[in-house]
């Protein structure tokens, strides 16, 4: 075979290299396991923001309910206030005990508007105002580990692209040389060079392409930590 002519070293092949060279696939890649974490992390997304949603319209619900407590008290009072009644002692007595019980009822539902406001109705505002906030926070750190996993994926196909082109190149000089007569000492010579020049293009690339995928490992685990943190959280 062409990588077993003198003047190619043995690392300059490997059996992983004989097969990318043959143009058979590569091992298998994870990119099915950070798919579904993707996927899982945008449910969790969607979920925070029809959460916060439903805060908000709680908020305005109680809001809302506050307003007509609030305008049903003023109403009552109003009522109580401005009633009188003629008659007897004992019956005015009578009256004045309904007008009081009127204004109780008012007191009532102005406590209740008071309550629906300060509490229930500040405290959904205030959790869809977290929930917002935590939301934006968590996923522009998500989205730029995603980014940065993204962009180191397309720079180690670049450099598995040039590496593979590397051994490729370095097989046609050698199959180049095979066909060079004996005789042609001039030319086995140069070719004997273009050889030797081609084993340095493919260890440098080579040594990129592993230094990228490394850099890939580390950015893809600190991606699966980022994820894994939010499906926890």
């Amino acid at each position: 075979p062409a990588l077993d002519e003198p003047g190619l070293v043995s690392d300059y092949a490997p059996i992983i290299d004989v097969a990318l060279s043959r143009g058979e696939p590569s091992p298998p890649s994870r990119k099915a396991d950070m798919r579904q974490l993707t996927d899982q992390c945008e449910l969790v997304f969607e979920r925070m923001n029809n959460a916060t949603t439903c805060a908000k319209q709680l908020n305005n619900f109680y809001q809302k309910l506050s307003e007509i407590e609030n305008s049903y008290s003023n109403a009552l009072l109003k009522l109580a206030q401005s009633t009188q009644f003629s008659g007897s002692e004992s019956l005015q007595t009578t009256l004045s005990t309904l007008l009081v019980s009127v204004e109780i009822r008012s007191s009532i539902h102005a406590n209740f508007a008071n309550e629906l406001q300060q509490k229930l109705a500040k405290e959904m505002g205030d959790l869809s105002n977290q929930m917002k906030k935590e939301r934006t926070q968590t996923r522009n750190v998500w989205v730029d580990s995603e980014k940065a996993l993204r962009n180191q994926t397309t720079a180690v196909e670049k450099h598995f692209q040039r590496y593979l082109q590397s051994v490729r190149d370095g097989e046609k000089e050698v199959s180049m040389k095979n066909e060079t007569s004996f005789s042609a000492v001039k030319s086995a010579a140069k070719q004997d060079k273009k050889i030797q020049e081609a084993i340095g293009r493919y260890r440098c690339r080579k040594e990129s392409y592993g230094e990228a995928v490394a850099t890939h490992g580390k950015i893809r685990s600190q991606y699966a930590k980022t994820c894994s943190y939010i499906l926890a959280n």
